[in-house]
């Protein structure tokens, strides 16, 4: 631990004094210095009037833009409740009749109304987490209760405000099969009924001005500490088998990483009705000094249950649709249909994994036998080089990332295989694990940075999985070894899934693998450059783990080459005549050549822009009787671009591609058309793929009449059917624009922000106009029209924007066999929620990629190093930041300043902790920004217990037990968490004068509030 030097405590006291007696209780932490952030502009005035430097925050708060608030009803301030009952302030002293204030009283209740309930931001130019009322960023959320009551829909009058927990397993987290549990649902019902709560972090609906010094970008939240009378969860679902875990009172669970920008709904969850206290934590890394920045802890209030069961009068809670088909008669009816049973019934032993599985899963992975990587010859050290190479883009001279993959010293142009066998197994409480150590007789693979140095960079260099596919249930763990202990960087059930180094520096990986077979992953780096030009380069790897699955690939490697298999999965005896390991697949012709020129480039030649990710709103503007429609594109929320009418392009990948499963709610028509599957955009932010959404937002309302605005599709033309609609965890897809039916229309009777799922049935070129009318208050409309073009497929994406010179009349195209196997859509969802596939730029708009790096672990709060400590995870002498962003940056105030960088989840033992790596600066792998942990809900990083030293040269498999992590009794004090701590212990002194300072200005601050008080009684 570091020393605390005189003048910090000096410092300390200083700023200690100034927050007792000006600030806030709840804002007591050391303010950070902010300016103003630039915005880009095309030429004709700011890009987003709403985030502009131009406008003005609030009155009352010139950090974030003016909004309205939502419905609530007030708390009377007097209610009081006897002590020790629902609703009782613990902190409140009893009076003589035995009662206390009420712990809302006084406050607003935030209930059928949109809600951010735990909103990452500044307040007073201090780190902090709050809430959002409506569309209005609340300074104190001490002010307000969020309020989640006995609520139906109006349509049948059904409970929304409580679910049943399904079968399947899915759910365990939240309870049993069939036990009843309160929740604010992710999905908007009837105008925001009972609460709809989400997640944010710097929002650009909100924010006057992006902060710079956060290193990646990203933030982390977590619960620091909860009270209430059941356990919390907060989840969301894609699709109706697809789940991710963002926070918990349960803290265990790792932070949620969110990027600074963002925004989504979450399902929240509470196990029994009473009053609940979150106390909220985030954290980001300075990329002044690679240190981690805490937040103070902010209580965030939760009334759950009805007006008695929180200490309510009845009736406080108002607006509220009487409920006539309760939760427990949902559940009679889920049991009596065969949706739900409440017996427990025993898991099946998963069969043993054979030749016959082995080759299906390998002609499934690469589309055939005949396309399957051929094995290697012998085992090799594979190495991924980045480096920069002069290039320009826009006329503008910048340094490209490009990527360069050697097998024992030698460039290779094809993708590596490595072979992991039996004898690298290791046998752990979980299951078994395949472990490839960073240097072994059987192969190695690891990055190389040195040819990236600092000087020439103006953020980290990023490596993260890209792509990933493998075994069913397999996942895949990469990060490096210090002192035996494994800092976790790259995890496929993780989101984001990344490492990362602030220095030029060798980076040696271990892996693991959960299940034998084939892997395929692809390896991406990115940067931006000393310019902030961002670029980035991806190459593949296959990974062969297992006897089986290393015998099964020998056989069709003999059988392509038309000779005889090698018996032997044995490296020391690979076989002979396979060709040379890492070269090109001639089975697979299709895969690009990254060193063959003629390699075809990436689409952006086009002078309308490609949308490969990132947040889009098809907005329109109505104010003043003056209309626009626009897409309001925040993928970079830094540099928010308004694009017109017709000048860009979605882009909808292969990797997107799914079968639509059996029975699945609301989805029989779509299947119907698509039996072979759909390409899709989806209705929750994922990253890598554009979420599209509508918003009437900025329409003055006041100039409308009832019927508000409408959109409608029009002109539509493409080579097969578009359908977009909303999902429901148990009532499933509802169809909301339908190409085929051009009479179904969206209604927005208030301003609005609605995203949904995009379905395509076809790959190809699709081209549509979204028509948006305004019902004007004296009878007239205005409309407008917002053309749109969607390439759906690699192909179309490829080919551009143009439309194809001679469509056929009714083509119908299978997907292109590149992604491998079509997946059911609930398998893809998952697959994209976990490993996040990321696409191209368009390099000639003169804009910049977003700067969310690629998916995967990012960086930990900072902790008490436990291990030998890395180069990167010291203050570089030159710490990476952009010195052209003039923004407003958050500093670092004293007292919540953490340790350096660190990395990942560290696993030695049984001990999990945070830790630096050796030469990298990379960190855990979390929960998602707007994703978190994978579904399958595991919090363990997988990786503990295990040996990381070259076992198998013993001959045998290794056995360890592994043992939970101890649970942390304060998530403050947890190292995972990032704890702000000062000293060694060693200068006693210091910490003696610190308590006789604080216990002073205590004093002086007591007496000073005092002394207010009583002036205040004077007046």
């Amino acid at each position: 631990m570091r020393t605390l030097p005189f003048t910090g405590l000096l410092t300390a006291a200083a700023l200690l004094a100034a927050s007792i007696l000006v600030a806030p209780a709840t804002h007591a932490t050391p303010s950070e210095t902010l300016s103003p952030t630039g915005y880009t502009s095309d030429g004709s005035g700011p890009t987003n009037a709403e985030a502009s430097p131009s406008s003005p925050g609030a009155p009352d708060d010139p950090e974030h833009l003016p909004g309205e608030a939502g419905y609530g009803d007030l708390v009377p301030a007097d209610l009081t409740v006897p002590a020790g009952s629902p609703g009782a302030d613990p902190e409140a002293t009893p009076g003589p009749d035995g009662r206390v204030p009420h712990v809302c009283a006084g406050r607003k209740l935030l209930h059928h109304a949109h809600v951010d309930a735990a909103y990452v931001t500044r307040v007073d130019q201090t780190f902090t987490v709050t809430v959002v009322d409506g569309r209005k960023v609340i300074k104190d959320p001490n002010s307000v209760c969020v309020r989640l009551a006995p609520d139906a829909r109006s349509s049948d009058s059904q409970e929304v405000s409580r679910m049943v927990v399904p079968s399947g397993g899915l759910f365990d987290f939240i309870g049993k099969p069939g036990d009843i549990v309160w929740r604010a649902p992710q999905e908007q019902i009837d105008n925001w009924r009972p609460v709809w709560a989400g997640i944010g972090a710097f929002d650009t609906a909100h924010e006057v001005a992006q902060p710079e010094g956060i290193l990646l970008d990203e933030v982390k939240l977590s619960i620091a500490n909860s009270s209430g009378p059941g356990a919390v969860e907060v989840w969301r679902t894609i699709g109706t088998n697809s789940l991710t875990r963002g926070l918990s009172s349960d803290p265990s669970l790792a932070p949620l990483s969110l990027q600074a920008g963002s925004h989504g709904h979450w399902n929240w969850t509470f196990s029994k009705a009473g009053v609940y206290r979150l106390d909220m934590v985030a954290s980001y890394t300075s990329t002044l000094s690679q240190r981690a920045v805490n937040s103070l802890p902010s209580t965030i209030t939760w009334l759950v249950g009805s007006d008695d069961e929180v200490g309510l009068p009845a009736g406080t809670t108002t607006s509220l649709t009487p409920i006539r088909t309760t939760a427990e008669q949902v559940k009679e009816k889920m049991i009596a249909s065969g949706e739900l049973s409440t017996e427990e019934t025993p898991a099946e032993p998963e069969p043993p994994f054979t030749q016959a599985e082995a080759r299906k899963q390998i002609e499934a992975l690469f589309g055939s036998a005949a396309k399957a990587p051929a094995s290697p010859s012998s085992p090799s050290h594979y190495v991924y080089k980045g480096t920069f190479k002069d290039d320009v883009r826009a006329g503008v001279p910048i340094k490209r990332v490009t990527l360069d993959v050697s097998a024992n010293g030698t460039s290779i142009p094809g993708e590596p295989i490595l072979e992991i066998p039996d004898s690298l197994k290791q046998t752990t409480a979980d299951g078994d694990r395949w472990v490839l150590p960073t240097s072994s007789e059987h192969g190695s693979l690891g990055f190389d940075f040195t040819g990236m140095p600092a000087d020439l960079r103006s953020e980290p260099a990023v490596y993260s999985v890209d792509t990933f596919d493998g075994p069913k249930g397999g996942r895949y763990i990469a990060g490096t070894v210090t002192d035996g202990a494994m800092n976790v960087t790259l995890d496929t059930t993780r989101d984001p899934n990344r490492g990362f180094t602030v220095d030029a520096v060798a980076v040696p990986l271990a892996h693991v693998f959960t299940k034998p077979g084939v892997y395929t992953v692809g390896f991406n780096i990115e940067t931006r450059d000393k310019d902030g030009n961002f670029s980035y380069k991806s190459r593949s790897a296959h990974f062969v783990v297992g006897d089986v699955a290393i015998s099964a690939l020998r056989a069709i490697t003999a059988e392509n080459n038309g000779e005889a298999p090698s018996p032997s999965p044995n490296p020391a005896d690979p076989g002979a005549d396979a060709p040379p390991s890492g070269g090109a697949q001639p089975g697979n012709p299709s895969t690009p050549d990254p060193a063959d020129p003629s390699t075809p480039s990436r689409p952006g030649d086009s002078a309308i822009h490609i949308i490969t990710e990132g947040h889009m709103d098809q907005a329109m503007s109505l104010k003043d009787g003056k209309a626009e429609v626009f897409v309001d594109d925040t993928a970079d929320p830094r540099h928010p671009v308004r694009r017109a009418s017709g000048t860009f392009a979605y882009a909808v990948p292969d990797s997107t591609h799914a079968k639509i499963p059996a029975g699945a709610k609301g989805y029989s028509e779509l299947a119907a058309a698509a039996p072979e599957g759909v390409w899709s955009l989806p209705e929750t932010q994922l990253e890598g793929i554009p979420w599209v959404g509508f918003s009437t937002q900025r329409v003055d309302y006041s100039q409308l009449s009832s019927k508000g605005v409408e959109v409608a599709m029009r002109n539509f033309t493409g080579p097969g059917r578009l359908v977009t609609g909303i999902s429901s965890l148990f009532d499933g897809f509802t169809p909301r624009l339908d190409s085929t039916k051009p009479d179904m229309v969206l209604h927005y009777l208030f301003g609005s922000h609605d995203h949904q799922a995009f379905y395509f049935t076809k790959p190809g070129r699709y081209s549509t106009d979204f028509v948006y009318t305004a019902h004007l208050a004296d009878g007239s409309t205005i409309e407008k029209t917002l053309h749109a073009i969607f390439l759906v497929g690699d192909e179309a994406i490829k080919r551009g924007v143009e439309p194809d010179p001679a469509p056929a009349p009714d083509p119908s195209p299978s997907p292109s066999p590149e992604p491998g196997a079509t997946l059911p859509i609930d398998e893809l969802v998952a697959k994209l929620n976990a490993e996040s596939h990321r696409n191209w730029t368009n390099p000639n708009t003169g804009t910049h990629r977003p700067s969310q790096p690629a998916p995967g672990t990012s960086p930990s709060p900072g902790s008490p190093s436990t291990g030998s400590s890395s180069a990167s995870a010291s203050t570089p002498d030159s710490p990476i930041g952009n010195p052209n962003v003039a923004g407003a940056r958050l500093g670092e105030g004293a007292g919540q300043t953490g340790t350096p960088v660190t990395g990942g989840s560290t696993v030695s033992g049984s001990l999990l902790s945070s830790n630096s790596a050796a030469g990298a600066g990379s960190t855990s792998s979390d929960s998602d920004a707007s994703g978190a942990s994978s579904a399958d809900g595991s919090q363990s990083s997988g990786v503990e217990g295990l040996d990381f030293a070259d076992s198998s040269q013993s001959g045998g498999s290794t056995t360890r037990a592994l043992t939970k992590p101890a649970t942390p009794t304060s998530a403050l004090l947890n190292p995972e968490r990032g704890s702000a701590s000062y000293g060694s212990g060693s200068d006693w002194w210091q910490w003696v004068l610190v308590g006789i300072c604080g216990s002073g200005l205590v004093g002086a601050g007591a007496w000073a509030l005092l002394l207010r008080r009583r002036s205040s009684v004077g007046k």
